[in-house]
């Protein structure tokens, strides 16, 4: 069972940077730097609060696959 990992404020890495280039495909005010700072949960918590979710800042399970469904939707 593999579990996404959570993403929060001090989260640094490719999953980070790929959260940040989601964030910025979908017209979120992100720097794309693999570190999660607060520009960064800024932009997920106006992303969470856009799509009805619980607006803590962090990637875990309910915004984990809303974050891709968006993004695919995006990208058709």
């Amino acid at each position: 069972m593999n579990q996404p990992p959570i993403l929060r404020l001090g989260s640094q890495g490719s999953e980070v940077e790929r959260l940040q280039q989601y964030l910025s495909a979908m017209g979120y005010e992100v720097q794309i730097n693999g570190k999660f700072e607060e520009n960064t949960e800024a932009a997920l918590k106006k992303f969470q609060q856009q799509h009805n979710l619980n607006v803590d800042g962090v990637v875990g399970a309910q915004t984990g696959p809303q974050l891709n469904i968006a993004y695919s939707a995006l990208k058709g």
